[in-house]
């Protein structure tokens, strides 16, 4: 978890300095989305052991948010965040199979780091011309 949060303030930090208005709305969704999931995560003894609502309902917004992105970006990488962002959002049915909860959630957490990884090559394309 720590890993993850470094993660999430090195790329607002990078792409906070040398992003464009796009990469910046990709990277502050994503924190404000991961700091409102933590906010909405079940209680420990029942988190990821059924189909977690209110983390699906914040990936969901993330998705608007990136959709919009595609729409007024005239660049490619919104579109791998836009589609690592669907998968995340499939992966939330997840728990519906037989996966154990420990799959479930990283799962959850995965995809995440590809499109953080989206918005800095977008932002690091946008810096190296």
């Amino acid at each position: 978890m720590i890993v993850y949060w470094i993660t999430v303030l090195a790329s607002c930090a990078y792409v906070g300095v040398r992003g464009g208005p796009s990469e910046r709305l990709c990277v502050g969704a994503v924190a404000v989305a991961s700091l409102v999931t933590v906010a909405l995560v079940s209680p420990f003894a029942r988190r990821f052991h059924s189909m977690e609502w209110g983390i699906f309902g914040v990936d969901i917004c993330l998705l608007l948010v990136l959709t919009l992105i595609v729409c007024r970006s005239k660049r490619y990488w919104p579109l791998w965040a836009t589609g690592f962002q669907v998968v995340a959002l499939i992966s939330n049915t997840a728990i519906f199979s037989a996966v154990s909860p420990r799959a479930y959630a990283l799962a959850q957490g995965f995809w995440a780091y590809a499109i953080l990884g989206s918005a800095i090559a977008g932002t690091w394309s946008r810096t190296s011309r």
